[in-house]
């Protein structure tokens, strides 16, 4: 036997070729020629992972025209020559009718089905002696996966094209998917026109990038613009006996009365960073009754900043209190850290706090 394996008349065959391709297949004996025609089950069009709605049906009939029951046939996705790489899909009825459910692959675009009948010459050679084939279309299915840039920050009232972060999008199956249609969803306080969301408050939250009617999450945070507190002032209170220690034996500063007035904030090139630049100074009062008072220029650096709160670059983390005024207070007052470095009485410290 050259190619196939015999089981009684019907057999699965490995190897086959299609009604008049050779390729270096062997040629047929001369056998009683039949046909087979595919009825139904070609030029449809369904999306991937479905069933095409038509079944493909085929006719298989001997020389003489007239239907042949009980022959098994063999269906296979294939090109126009090459395997059949399944045992037959189904057995003709007594009409020489056989059927089946066709539902190709996940890969998307043109599709081509056979289906062919063989028979087994004295020698045990199986033979292809008819056979058709069908084409469908398959395309991509939903949305399953899509490429969304990082999470997005904006200042208040600053809009986000939500179009702008879409990148390349697939079905289940990896086959692209062309973006039909694109909107956002999302709950107050964002506000949404056509691709277009933006905050009028600060927000740290999920809106929902709608392509082709399929949602995907997506991180959208709204931050306050820090250069509204430029001029803003505020200051802190550092109170505990006996007090931050001096250059001069058993002399301490008992108490200092802190004013601050943010006279610039800038932001870095890359939009993550801030800087403060204060104006600040004090009056201090001593442990031996006397007073003291000075000034100083600093600067200090915002890391990390959310809706209503952002940390300085060596603490403490800054929360608002207030809108009108707009307030902030530190949540510790490391200011004072002098003070309590020295064991005493309990202390009444004001944290820095900010207000404009």
């Amino acid at each position: 036997m050259r190619f196939g394996a015999v089981l009684g008349r019907a057999v699965i065959v490995l190897v086959a070729v299609g009604c008049g391709d050779g390729a270096g297949a062997p040629n047929p004996p001369a056998l009683p020629p039949g046909s087979l025609v595919i009825l139904t089950g070609g030029g449809q069009t369904d999306t991937a992972g479905a069933t095409f709605a038509v079944p493909v049906s085929v006719e298989v009939r001997d020389t003489a025209g007239s239907p042949l029951a009980g022959v098994p046939v063999w269906f296979g996705e294939a090109p126009i020559v090459g395997f059949f790489s399944d045992g037959p899909g189904d057995t003709t009825d007594a009409a020489g009718r056989a059927e089946l459910a066709w539902r190709p692959d996940g890969a998307a675009g043109t599709r081509r089905l056979r289906a062919g009948v063989f028979l087994e010459d004295a020698a045990h050679v199986l033979h292809l002696v008819a056979a058709d084939t069908i084409s469908g279309t398959v395309l991509p299915a939903s949305p399953d996966r899509v490429d969304l840039s990082d999470p997005a920050t904006r200042l208040l009232g600053e809009p986000l094209d939500v179009s702008t972060v879409v990148g390349a999008v697939h079905d289940r199956y990896e086959n692209p998917v062309t973006v039909t249609s694109l909107a956002v969803e999302a709950a107050s306080p964002f506000q949404v026109n056509g691709t277009l969301v933006h905050s009028d408050a600060e927000v740290d939250d999920l809106v929902n990038v709608v392509i082709n009617g399929v949602p995907f999450a997506y991180r959208l945070m709204v931050r306050r613009d820090l250069r509204e507190l430029v001029g803003a002032q505020g200051g802190w209170v550092c109170d505990k006996a006996p007090g931050a220690v001096t250059a001069t034996p058993g002399l301490y500063i008992r108490r200092r009365d802190a004013q601050v007035t943010v006279d610039s904030v800038q932001l870095r090139e890359d939009g993550e960073v801030w800087t403060f630049f204060f104006s600040a100074s004090w009056h201090d009062q001593l442990s031996d009754g006397s007073t003291a008072d000075d000034a100083a220029q600093y600067s200090r650096l915002v890391l990390l900043q959310s809706p209503g709160r952002w940390l300085w670059e060596y603490g403490p983390e800054m929360v608002q209190t207030g809108t009108a005024p707009l307030s902030y207070e530190a949540i510790a007052p490391d200011e004072c850290s002098a003070w309590d470095s020295v064991e005493g009485t309990t202390p009444a410290h004001q944290p820095l706090h900010l207000s404009k």
